[in-house]
């Protein structure tokens, strides 16, 4: 009698979801918890901030909680390098042949601040400096079209172009270089730069400094997120359009699909972050749905089937596998 009872009730409290919309989300909590991976995929000594993996899939790299340093990792050996330990941010990013790591320093000497680009060549373990640059500077900001990457300083705009030898890029490349614009991003502003440098508009109208940012696989399009977690979305120097709250956001290389920290908020408050995967506008489902562990820093794995993530201040990596 009382397992008949019980089913009632629980047949009841279905009905009632239902009926006032909420089983959809109820339904899509469960399915996002289901293929969640308990056992870490990589764990660590430190905290893991902003961890920024390359397209082969094999090295990873990430800063600290204080964006000071940067660490890489060899994902199949396990292998752990340690490339700087000044303050970078979230100022780096990974060549198209994923062996070089550009990254910008920035240092006081003297009482003057200092902004330094290098490079890190992972099989040489070895750094290298491409551009020394006296004062503050925003960040490095890579176009994929034609493998140009900018840096926005006080006495103008560094360009710098990644060439391999025996690699010529092709013509459409340049061409649709000459077309468009690029994104410079500072520390609060995103910034359209057409006509060869001659014209810079700024796209976001939010005075908060910028959390986190990430540019569209064509190069065309850009995503931000502010300390005030709002997460917004430019096409071509347009007006930004507000697409999510939350952290962390990263396209996906179909430039389609949005991987973001989602702000999950109470009376006003933002109380714990899952990993969610959107459209364009907004638009998507939750790849975690769980309490109070505060979910972080999603990055495409594995053919972008697996998505790798960490907890805020965590030690540890964990994976969730999805399909689109």
């Amino acid at each position: 009698m009382s397992i008949l009872k019980n089913l009632g009730w629980i047949f009841k409290a279905l009905t009632f979801l239902a009926v006032v919309g909420l089983w959809p989300k109820v339904a899509d909590s469960l399915a996002a918890t289901k293929h969640i991976k308990k056992t870490p995929f990589l764990r660590f000594s430190g905290s893991v901030h902003k961890p920024k993996i390359n397209r082969q899939n094999n090295l990873l790299a990430f800063t600290s909680r204080d964006g000071f340093g940067i660490t890489v990792v060899d994902l199949k050996t396990r292998d752990v390098m340690r490339v700087t330990l000044q303050k970078v941010s979230y100022s780096y990013f990974w060549a198209p042949n994923g062996f070089r790591l550009f990254y910008r320093e920035m240092y006081e000497i003297e009482d003057k601040v200092m902004s330094e680009v290098k490079a890190f060549d992972v099989p040489l373990r070895k750094s290298i400096t491409i551009e020394k640059i006296p004062g503050p500077s925003g960040a490095l900001s890579f176009d994929p079209r034609d493998f140009r990457f900018y840096l926005y300083h006080s006495e103008g705009i560094m360009r710098h172009q990644i060439q391999y030898p025996g690699e010529r890029l092709a013509e459409w490349q340049m061409a649709m270089k000459s077309k468009d614009g690029y994104w410079l991003v500072t520390n609060s502003s995103v910034l359209w730069v057409t006509h060869n440098g001659i014209t810079m508009r700024k796209v976001n109208d939010s005075p908060h400094k910028l959390d986190s940012f990430d540019i569209s696989p064509d190069g065309n399009s850009i995503l931000w997120a502010d300390i005030h977690e709002q997460i917004f979305l430019s096409d071509k120097g347009q007006s930004p359009r507000m697409i999510a709250r939350g952290l962390d956001p990263k396209w996906h290389p179909d430039g389609e699909h949005i991987l973001y920290a989602h702000a999950q908020i109470l009376a006003d408050k933002i109380i714990d972050h899952d990993i969610r995967m959107i459209d364009r506008h907004g638009v998507g489902r939750f790849l975690t749905r769980t309490l109070s562990t505060d979910e972080r820093y999603p990055v495409w794995l594995d053919k972008s089937s697996t998505v790798l993530y960490t907890h805020f201040a965590g030690t540890d990596i964990y994976e969730v596998s999805f399909k689109l």
